[in-house]
């Protein structure tokens, strides 16, 4: 990774206006699911909702009011790392060397589906349609029968270690992989890499609304309307942050970001933040249903917000860039320097690439001026890195290259 020598403020100011409803004030409201567990993927489907956690996945039949397990038949060690819905088939893919599991009745029972599948950590679902795909730590899988045989579908791609996010409509289908995107027009039977102006070190997610494709990265939104072929930052507000994940419903374009949910009703070209009543600011994972947005909060539980009620009006934020890590790439120790305007209470974390939250270097308010702290991460192994910095009215996010 290049070593920046020379930084500089990004200052910007947004305030978008939405329509307001001069009776209610919406607020995110917590549903008692999976709380205190590492959430990692969501599925709605009616008044059913469903969610995947480190050891499980759990089912709402009312929207959240309840909650009850839904993982009889699920084995090993699982982490479901995402789920996705087609008809009556419920498909969950689960990270710690599950593979693919199927459900036909609401999650109350599943069954293993791997024959063909030669790689287990799987990460990703997309369904196109006649074909599930699941992206695993070794390339992309496809099958045609639900499930009941997989074949390897990697012609193409360069860098097929890892694929964390997959979208799939009609014969076109879009993989993520690394810092890359790859697309294929003829449902998986071959990829072209199509990243032009995708100029970040992860992409964690994608998300397809007709002609456009977004991509969530740990440098915001970025967006494409040719395509994939070339892309662009997607509006201003979060531009540093890491985004984890992308939901659309009607013209509302949601992101789940280290630093809570933000909401766009012009493709991208301007956000809002909606955290009011939210507890904890690591969404993972969003979904919706005809009546409510879900949030999967980081080991804070799933939060509803009601889609009628989205009566929000931004306040200022300012986008922090001028954040040094020295050195860069380091062997483990080094130094983070940054500047605050004034008196703040300060938020230091670290994640890893899968988005988890790996140490907190720093909490607790800080004098204004130039600020740094040190940190150690030598017991973490090789690899990049990502470290954030939120107070009340700033953040920034820089990229950290770990080499031992």
């Amino acid at each position: 990774m290049k070593y920046m020598k020379h930084y500089f403020y990004l200052l910007i100011t947004f305030a978008v206006f939405f329509e307001m409803s001069a009776n209610s004030s919406a607020q995110w409201i917590p549903t008692n699911g999976a709380n205190h567990k590492q959430i990692l993927s969501l599925a709605a489907n009616g008044t059913n909702i469903f969610v995947g956690v480190d050891g499980g996945i759990f089912r709402s039949t009312d929207e959240g009011l309840t909650w009850m397990n839904a993982d009889s038949g699920l084995t090993g060690n699982t982490l479901v790392s995402a789920l996705a819905l087609n008809g009556v088939n419920l498909f969950a893919a689960s990270y710690y060397n599950g593979g693919v599991f199927i459900s036909t009745d609401s999650g109350t029972n599943w069954r293993v589906i791997n024959t063909g599948l030669t790689n287990l950590r799987a990460h990703a679902l997309a369904i196109s349609e006649t074909t599930l795909f699941v992206g695993t730590e070794g390339g992309v899988f496809g099958s045609t029968d639900n499930g009941t045989i997989w074949s390897a579908m990697n012609n193409g791609l360069t860098n097929a270690a890892f694929v964390r996010a997959i979208v799939a409509e009609d014969t076109n289908v879009f993989v993520g992989v690394d810092s890359n995107v790859f697309r294929s027009t003829n449902n998986g039977v071959s990829w072209t890499q199509v990243d032009s102006g995708l100029k970040v070190s992860l992409v964690n997610t994608l998300l397809l609304n007709g002609t456009t494709l977004f991509a969530g990265t740990d440098k915001g939104v970025f967006r494409s309307t040719d395509n994939g072929n070339t892309w662009i930052q997607a509006g201003k507000g979060f531009l540093d942050s890491i985004v984890f994940t992308l939901a659309m419903n009607g013209i509302n374009l949601f992101a789940g970001t280290n630093l809570g949910v933000f909401r766009s009703i012009d493709g991208g070209q301007s956000w809002a933040q909606i955290n009011d009543g939210l507890s904890g600011t690591d969404i993972v994972v969003l979904t919706t249903n005809a009546e409510n947005l879900y949030a999967g909060n980081d080991y804070h539980g799933v939060w509803e917000f009601p889609l009628n009620k989205l009566t929000v009006i931004s306040n200022p934020v300012r986008s922090l860039s001028h954040i040094i890590l020295s050195p860069n790439p380091s062997n483990g120790e080094g130094v983070i320097s940054y500047h605050l305007d004034e008196r703040s209470n300060v938020r230091i974390k670290v994640y890893n690439r899968l988005g988890d939250v790996i140490e907190i270097l720093v909490d607790a308010v800080e004098q204004s001026g130039n600020q740094s702290n040190p940190f150690d991460l030598s017991k973490h192994p090789s690899g990049i890195y990502f470290i954030s910095l939120q107070t009340e009215k700033t953040f920034g996010v820089q990229s950290l290259s770990l080499m031992k």
